[in-house]
């Protein structure tokens, strides 16, 4: 839920639509790395911590959300890291890092929406995905994402609302 200190943009993911993607990816959780971006509220990355997942690193560009965010993940202290900062940053240094994820969700604000945009936050997430890790992006449904030069493969949709959850798989180098 929306506090009046949220910032404008900050739309965390419904209860309905987490519990939906939950559901699709409890298998996948189990033991993995996961990777939330612009994390808001954390709310899939506590979830999949829930489920199990080894370790949750947010990353959240508004410090005071961050810092409720750090507050929110004491209880698993040891299983999660709170970045503060620019997302697509945030992927290079994790690229430059080696650090690699099983799954990696994003739910932008949709007003960062445009080509140049997508283009850099599916490279971005592209370059720290594990072989067939899963991607999952949130985006306005009127939206269009091209995916073939990133080396991702659709593995299906849901729509809540104005918002479309596009699952995608990384495809293994042949």
């Amino acid at each position: 839920m929306k506090s009046r200190r949220d910032p404008p943009d900050l739309r965390p993911i419904t209860g309905r639509a987490l519990r939906s993607v939950l559901d699709s990816l409890r298998p996948d959780l189990p033991e993995r790395r996961v990777l939330d971006l612009y994390s808001g509220k954390g709310r899939f990355g506590f979830g999949a911590l829930e489920e199990g997942a080894a370790h949750v690193d947010f990353v959240e560009k508004h410090p005071r959300v961050a810092a409720d965010l750090r507050t929110s993940a004491q209880r698993w202290k040891d299983r999660c890291t709170v970045h503060v900062g620019d997302v697509l940053l945030w992927t290079g240094l994790l690229r430059d890092q080696g650090k690699q994820f099983d799954v990696v969700f994003a739910d932008p604000p949709f007003r960062l929406w445009d080509a140049d945009f997508a283009e850099k936050l599916m490279g971005g997430v592209q370059a720290v995905l594990r072989p067939e890790a899963i991607f999952l992006v949130s985006y306005a449904k009127r939206m269009v994402i091209s995916l073939t030069v990133f080396g991702l493969q659709k593995w299906k949709t849901s729509i809540f609302g104005e918002s479309e959850l596009l699952y995608l798989v990384k495809q293994t180098d042949s």
